[in-house]
């Protein structure tokens, strides 16, 4: 639930910065499970190295 939650700020603010308009379900899904997708890979890298 948080890796969702995370990935979902994590996608808005990635679109943000590349300028790409997140509106209406499908942009929004699309970009919190891009998100969230991003923050599996850091959280696994992150334990790799631990």
């Amino acid at each position: 639930m948080l890796v969702g939650v995370a990935g979902s700020f994590v996608g808005a603010k990635v679109a943000e910065l590349m300028e790409i308009p997140v509106f209406g379900f499908w942009r929004t899904l699309t970009a919190a499970v891009a998100g969230a997708i991003i923050v599996i890979v850091i959280w696994n890298a992150a334990r790799r190295r631990g």
